[in-house]
């Protein structure tokens, strides 16, 4: 058995011994502006940090819970998370294949209103409501857009 894939064929250059990410998802329910509209990328960058947080959170339900009222707690959070200051997208999708699975796509104007969001009472009793109805840990990723490059040790490295 092949633990890796073959190297791809020379002049290829991605994603060397990472599975393609192939889930597919279906939108459950979109406040705010678009995750997909240009005009929340933020263009805003102060020193090498862009403003601008894109955050990804993949919920799994039990699958002999109750997935439904999963959906509407998230349903529910997105409602309340889109009046949150600084909060500029949030959208709900579920995976075709596993109807338990869900991923939330949130953009927000700055790291410091997200946090100050996840301190707020409104995440915590969300977490709370969501906690024995899970199936794994919230599984959240913190991103933010930056220059053309990345550059180790010095960060975001703007365009020219």
């Amino acid at each position: 058995m092949q633990v890796q894939p073959p190297p791809p064929p020379p002049g290829f250059n991605c994603c060397i011994g990472s599975p393609i990410d192939d889930r597919q998802y279906s939108l459950v329910k979109s406040f705010n502006t678009p995750w997909a509209s240009t005009s929340l990328a933020p263009d805003s960058v102060v020193g090498n940090e862009n403003l601008g947080l894109f955050v990804v959170t993949y919920v799994d339900f039990l699958t002999d819970g109750d997935p439904g009222k999963g959906e509407d707690e998230l349903i529910r959070y997105g409602a309340a998370t889109s009046k949150a200051p600084g909060q500029l997208s949030y959208t709900v999708l579920q995976q075709l294949d596993r109807p338990n699975r869900f991923a939330t796509l949130e953009v927000w104007d700055s790291l410091t209103n997200y946090n100050a969001w996840q301190s707020n009472m409104t995440t915590t009793k969300f977490v709370e409501n969501v906690m024995p109805l899970l199936g794994s840990p919230l599984d959240r990723r913190l991103n933010i857009l930056c220059g053309e490059t990345y550059v180790d040790g010095m960060g975001c490295t703007p365009p020219p």
